[in-house]
C-alpha cells in the first residue's frame, strides 16, 4: 500500500527482528512501521532496541493483537502512542 502512495518510499523489508535492526543501521528510515509478531525478535522487543540505538526514528506498530496488554508494553517501549483500529 505504502509503495504506490505518493511521497512514500520503501527502503527495506523483513522476515524477523534481527533484520530490522540491521536495516535501520543501514538505510536510516525516517519511519519505522513492525508488527509485534516476529520471529527471533518480537516487535516489542525491536521498538526497545531502535529506541536505544536510533531515538529519532519513530516506530509504528502494526498487529491483529486485541489484547490491551500488547498495547501497554508497546508504549512502555517507545512506540508512537496512538491506535487506529482497521475494519475489514
Amino acid at each position: 500500500m505504502l509503495e504506490t502512495s505518493q511521497g512514500f518510499a520503501v527502503v527495506g523489508e523483513c522476515t524477523d527482528g534481527e533484520q530490522v535492526l540491521q536495516q535501520v543501521a543501514k538505510t536510516q528510515p525516517d519511519v519505522v512501521m513492525l508488527d509485534i509478531s516476529m520471529p527471533k525478535l518480537n516487535g516489542i522487543e525491536v521498538v526497545r532496541l531502535l529506541k536505544r540505538q536510533h531515538p529519532e526514528i519513530p516506530v509504528l506498530m502494526l498487529t491483529v493483537h486485541e489484547t490491551e496488554e500488547y498495547v501497554y508494553q508497546v508504549v512502555r517501549a517507545g512506540a508512537e502512542n496512538g491506535i487506529v483500529e482497521l475494519n475489514d
